[in-house]
């Protein structure tokens, strides 16, 4: 359960500083925008988190992201959005509740390397079991590759424009590649070999964590907002 009012009570102010590194100020504004985009007890949709990710300043860098990777500022925010989406999710309900939310805005803008590391691993661990298993790495690389398929695909006019049709098509070759069955399977083997260190068959999180310091991409949505917030 969240908080309930037109308000938050002291003691929902109490019970947030706790459990996130919001100071009251923020939750109160947090707060205000929810009931702006939301009935108050009422979990939320991706089309309602989408415009109070904006609210909120997490949609800020944007801009600066389609720059960077020569795509429409549509597509990236589209694209920014499941993921933050997926990460908020934590019970993976399909809906964002409140406490969900002020959590996860927590995250985004003031959350520990180590909250940060423990939140793309939830995400990977699907049965939350404290290990990922090979199909789990699978399913969800499949996610983002398809998520990447998807990007490029709405954004083929505008790099058509930018980078020439034969450019765009290379572009959309390779990227379409990387969602073959057997191509993903063999990146998975790949990544399972090198991060897998105790050769257990399943990844645990301090492997996890020594992985992705190697391979800091698997970071980049935290990237993409903190720089917003500078």
């Amino acid at each position: 359960m969240g908080a309930k009012g037109s308000t938050l009570s002291k003691e929902d102010i109490q019970k947030y500083e706790a459990k996130t590194h919001l100071n009251s100020e923020e939750l109160k504004n947090v707060w205000n925008e929810w009931k702006a985009s939301s009935k108050i007890d009422q979990e939320i949709d991706k089309k309602n988190f989408r415009e109070l990710c904006r609210r909120v300043k997490l949609l800020d860098n944007v801009p600066n992201v389609a720059a960077e990777k020569d795509l429409p500022e549509t597509v990236v925010e589209s694209a920014l959005v499941d993921e933050l989406f997926t990460l908020f999710d934590i019970n993976r309900s399909g809906k964002i509740s409140f406490d969900e939310f002020v959590s996860g805005v927590s995250l985004m803008f003031k959350g520990t390397p180590q909250e940060q590391y423990e939140a793309i691993f939830r995400w990977r661990d699907q049965d939350g079991d404290g290990k990922i298993t090979k199909e789990e790495l699978y399913h969800s690389l499949k996610h983002t590759m398809k998520a990447a398929q998807k990007m490029i695909d709405c954004s083929m006019p505008h790099l058509m424009q930018t980078k020439g049709v034969d450019g765009a098509k290379k572009l959309k070759t390779l990227v379409d590649s990387w969602n073959e069955e057997t191509k993903l399977r063999e990146f998975v083997e790949q990544l399972c070999a090198t991060a897998d260190q105790d050769s257990g068959g399943t990844i645990t999180f301090q492997e996890f964590q020594a992985f992705v310091d190697k391979t800091p991409g698997w970071m980049d949505v935290f990237q993409q907002v903190q720089q917003a917030k500078k």
